[in-house]
């Protein structure tokens, strides 16, 4: 059975002011196909949606990115999400144990390249394979090996001398975690 759930619901989940949550979700979804706001019926969510709300708010104010940029961001990834599962939250009590098992841990670099017209977005996801124990001279060290994968690499046929760049990194995999945690 799917759970819905309501504005006020999700912003006490996640102790969002109600007002930024419905801003959120008026900004990254689609017009409510059952009304709007004169309609008096209030929208209800399913998980994907209240999880796309949820990361693109997270991009804007954890992150600090524009509107318009965290809807570029988010079309970006949108099949990269679907495919590695963020996307699946459509579960029971035994496919939600599955995913959690198989679930890896992504880091998501995103890179801005910023130039007088419009930003360009590239990305570099970093798949935790393997994360070793040391001790040395009595401290602990790690030592992590990754996959990486790029979506939408900044050719360098591209004039990279008039752009500029800023990173930031996003641990997705904690996201939807924190994300699974507070809706159960």
């Amino acid at each position: 059975m799917i759970k819905y759930y309501t504005n006020k619901e999700l912003s006490e989940i996640f102790e969002i002011n109600i007002a930024r949550w419905k801003r959120w979700s008026r900004e990254f979804l689609e017009a409510d196909p059952l009304g709007g706001l004169q309609s008096g019926y209030a929208r209800q969510y399913h998980p994907p949606d209240a999880f796309h709300i949820f990361l693109c708010g997270y991009l804007v104010a954890e992150l600090k990115y524009s509107i318009s940029a965290t809807k570029m961001i988010y079309k970006d990834l949108q099949i990269w999400l679907k495919e590695h599962g963020f996307l699946n939250l459509y579960y029971s009590e035994k496919s939600a144990n599955n995913v959690e098992k198989s679930l890896k841990e992504y880091f998501i670099c995103i890179q801005e390249w910023k130039n007088q017209k419009k930003p360009v977005f590239s990305y570099t996801i970093r798949e935790l394979i393997l994360k070793e124990k040391y001790e040395l001279q009595g401290e602990t060290i790690f030592k992590e090996h990754y996959k990486e994968t790029k979506i939408k690499p900044v050719s360098s046929s591209s004039k990279i001398e008039n752009l500029t760049l800023s990173m930031k990194y996003l641990n997705i995999t904690l996201v939807y975690q924190y994300f699974r945690d507070k809706i159960g």
